[in-house]
């Protein structure tokens, strides 16, 4: 038999409090109910999977919605964890969002959407080939002979654009693969 704390919200285990520690009661006494935390429930199964299926069936509540993700201040996401954040669940450094999905190798933006890096990468991706399709086009030409540019110094200026927008573009997916093995 062992003694379980779950959550009053999510019906989720919080502890399992075994024979052993319940039979010594200075040593209980370390584990107090927390905030937010449902009632002490004594249960015989084994396992915590068979133990979460009594609490859910003594209970009526079934664990749901706390599945959050670890987002970094950058918006880096650097794991997932089940969590109350009723009962105070933190970690330090990090922000805890519920999220259903999202996983190492997301992103939080500043919109609070969530974007997969591989996303992010083909969005820069898109972004300089329109931004080359532009310095390519008749429109950008016209402009940079109305500056009075001769064809030479345009195709120096065209050429220099480019080498930015790869640049800038090589920079974000060294950037993204240093934080992908960093994980």
């Amino acid at each position: 038999m062992a003694l379980v704390i779950y959550s009053a919200r999510t019906g989720r285990i919080r502890r399992i409090i075994t024979d052993e520690v319940l039979s010594d009661v200075a040593l209980r006494d370390k584990f107090p109910a927390g905030t937010g935390e449902g009632d002490e429930i004594n249960v015989t199964p084994e396992g915590v999977a068979a133990m979460q299926a009594e609490i859910t069936l003594r209970t009526g509540l079934t664990p749901q919605d706390d599945r959050y993700v670890l987002v970094t201040p950058s918006g880096d996401i650097t794991g997932a964890i089940i969590a109350d954040t009723d009962t105070g669940d933190s970690l330090p450094g990090v922000t805890l969002v519920e999220h259903p999905t999202a996983d190492v190798g997301w992103r939080q933006m500043l919109d609070s959407t969530f974007q997969r890096s591989e996303s992010l990468i083909q969005d820069a991706i898109d972004r300089a080939n329109a931004e080359i399709d532009l310095l390519n086009g008749a429109g950008w030409l016209e402009d940079q002979q109305a500056l009075g540019l001769n064809p030479g110094q345009i195709n120096q200026l065209r050429q220099s654009l480019i080498n930015d927008i790869e640049g800038e573009l090589a920079t974000l997916l060294l950037e993204l693969t240093d934080r992908q093995a960093a994980r």
